[in-house]
């Protein structure tokens, strides 16, 4: 991935990377691609 095009965590700014798998998850268990599956948020 393009690093002007990457996608970072918007809680600890951890790259997310290409995929999906690090993308932390809403409450309704649908995955949330502003935040890291390492970072909790409100």
């Amino acid at each position: 991935m393009n690093e002007m095009n990457q996608k970072f965590c918007q809680c600890c700014g951890m790259p997310m990377g290409d995929t999906d798998e690090l993308c932390g998850t809403n409450a309704d268990g649908s995955k949330n691609e502003e935040y890291c599956s390492q970072s909790r948020y409100e």
